[in-house]
């Protein structure tokens, strides 16, 4: 009798190491279902950034300025680097996103005889928007 509870009570603490492993194996593979989430959101960010680039080119090959310019403008003010320039307060912080939606924007806001210094960030309107 006492051989039977022996080996049941090893088949129990078996299985019970072999539930906490599992519990330890299904908890890592919901943080890489997470990263691989995360992986996909940036594929796919990135290829509306390579789509909105490519739509621009064709409008400036058509010669429909007016279309590229509103494409452009809708991508600068959903980055980022919008979002912070509006709602900075310092002015050096402020700066810094400026010169970064410059250095991002640049090539197509030349393409269209614009700088970023025609942007006019205190427009009260994109605060608004930003909410």
């Amino acid at each position: 009798m006492e051989s039977i509870t022996l080996f049941v009570a090893i088949v129990i603490i078996v299985f019970g190491v072999l539930q906490i492993i599992l519990f330890f194996k299904i908890w890592k593979t919901t943080n890489e279902v997470s990263q691989v989430k995360s992986m996909l959101s940036e594929y796919v960010s990135r290829k509306d950034v390579v789509d909105w680039k490519r739509r621009f080119c064709i409008m400036i090959a058509a010669g429909r300025k007016d279309e590229a310019k509103l494409l452009l403008f809708n991508n600068i003010v959903n980055s980022l680097s919008f979002k912070n320039v509006v709602i900075s307060t310092n002015p050096e912080y402020r700066n810094n996103g400026i010169n970064e939606i410059n250095q991002r924007y640049s090539i197509y806001l030349k393409s269209l005889g614009l700088s970023v210094s025609d942007i006019d960030f205190d427009n009260p309107v994109y605060k608004e928007v930003i909410k």
